[in-house]
């Protein structure tokens, strides 16, 4: 453990104003404009060699974005809408867990219509065929990333200190989301619409498990109802 611990305080992370380099030396690259979308909603390959395109900053996937994935509660929420956007415009998504990352982080940027688009582009990946290739064999990584787009991102659901914190972003045109999950070895079941949450513990090794619901932090119990508005009733 020391040994690691050693180890990340000698990680560089490279800044300039603002933004967090996918590498350094990343901003001295020459940038170009996001090529067309194509008919499955992604952009088009950039008409520049392939020898060529690591000298510009077109990315593949967006590793910075996924950065802020992993470790959701260690930057800010400016900074990480900044350096969204700005990597959303330097994206090509040759990956197919490429969309899935920006959904999640938009969603829990608030920027439900980014969530929408890239939530879809990412269920798109086999469900339409939209890169050529399921016929090889599903994507199952994106299958596991999706469904954390739409829990973790649309559904806000996340931990934090111990308990599950719930913070949803409903596209406005859906009316209500439901799903299962286990957290702590308890399983839980979750609705969600524009006005209120309801949790139900089914099963649980523990007497009551705390939660974070609209700012607030509660403690439910197992096989009741708990339902919680937005207005701040219970």
């Amino acid at each position: 453990v020391m040994e690691w611990q050693k180890k990340m305080e000698r990680i560089f992370i490279p800044y300039k104003k603002g933004i967090m380099e996918s590498f350094e030396g990343y901003l001295k690259l020459k940038k170009y404009p996001l090529p067309h979308l194509n008919k499955n909603f992604l952009p088009d390959f950039p008409k520049i060699p392939l020898s060529k395109i690591h000298k510009t900053q077109f990315i593949k996937q967006p590793d910075v974005v996924m950065l802020f994935a992993l470790f959701p509660h260690s930057f800010s929420y400016e900074k990480k809408r900044k350096n969204f956007l700005f990597y959303e415009e330097r994206t090509l998504h040759k990956s197919s867990l490429s969309p899935s990352i920006h959904s999640l982080i938009a969603a829990q940027l608030g920027m439900e219509t980014f969530a929408y688009r890239f939530l879809k582009l990412s269920v798109n990946v086999d469900l339409q065929d939209s890169y050529g290739n399921t016929g090889e064999g599903i994507h199952m990584a994106n299958a596991g990333s999706s469904w954390q787009a739409f829990v973790r991102g649309i559904g806000g659901v996340i931990e934090k200190d111990g308990a599950l914190l719930i913070q949803p972003h409903l596209p406005k045109h859906w009316e209500e989301i439901s799903f299962k999950l286990f957290f702590k070895n308890s399983l839980i079941e979750i609705f969600i619409d524009h006005e209120k949450i309801r949790l139900k513990v089914l099963s649980s090794s523990l007497k009551t498990i705390d939660v974070i619901v609209y700012g607030k932090r509660e403690k439910i119990g197992i096989k009741k109802e708990y339902v919680f508005s937005r207005r701040g009733e219970k």
